[in-house]
């Protein structure tokens, strides 16, 4: 199986996965790699050179289907407390991803 993760999921989520494969799966076979841009991630995935990827959401077009591991709850309250200071400051801010 390959399989291709950016470096803070090979990091963080990886070692935990490839410890359950291991006891569950001993037979099978894992090539891990990486990448900084999530464009080339799907580009391989669906091209088939890849089996399985970790990626940000949203799932560009394509013939991919996606489920959601987990949210930085961190990262979700400092963008509130960013969008908040930005309105108060009179900005319009919209959360919509870039091409939507």
């Amino acid at each position: 199986m390959a399989m291709l993760a950016f470096q803070s999921v090979s990091a963080a989520l990886l070692p935990l996965l490839l410890d359950r494969v291991a006891r569950e799966r001993p037979a099978l076979r894992l090539a891990l790699s990486q990448t900084t841009a999530d464009p080339e991630l799907f580009e391989l995935l669906e091209a088939a050179e890849l089996d399985i990827t970790f990626a940000m959401l949203p799932v560009p077009d394509g013939p991919f289907a996606a489920l959601e591991l987990f949210a930085d709850p961190f990262s979700q309250r400092a963008t509130k407390r960013l969008i908040a200071k930005l309105e108060a400051l009179g900005h319009s801010v919209s959360l919509q991803p870039t091409g939507a």
